[in-house]
């Protein structure tokens, strides 16, 4: 029972970071496309493509997240900041970034670099 409890947590935390880099997206994409910004429409690419392999890896059905796709008033970062902290994951520093220390065959890799992309767009 205690097992089926801490699943059910897991899951929770997982999905409520999702849900937070879902509207992380979608508020940076309207931002990309009214300012009509091709570096950060890249960005949202990496982000979305990142979003939808998490999605498939945490096995969420369809109707199990709650996915807008309007427009995001706010956004509770919280959830993000403690995947950040429960994943032991550092944000890169792009000023000393070389590209041979992502691997982007590898999907922790890949994370690591999207995620630092929106901790540095999010924290401006």
């Amino acid at each position: 029972m205690e097992d089926l409890n801490l699943a059910e947590k897991k899951k929770n935390i997982e999905k409520e970071f999702i849900e937070t880099i879902h509207k992380v997206f979608i508020s940076l994409n309207n931002k990309g496309k009214s300012t009509n910004n091709q570096k950060l429409g890249l960005i949202c690419m990496t982000i979305f493509k990142y979003l939808k392999e998490k999605i498939v890896l945490s096995g969420f059905k369809e109707g199990e997240l709650s996915l807008p796709m309007d427009s995001v008033d706010t956004i509770n970062l919280v959830p993000f900041f403690t995947y950040l902290r429960d994943n032991d994951i550092t944000v890169l520093n792009f000023e000393e970034l070389e590209m041979n220390q992502i691997n982007i065959t590898k999907f922790k890799d890949v994370e690591r670099f999207v995620l630092s992309h929106i901790y540095y767009l999010t924290q401006k």
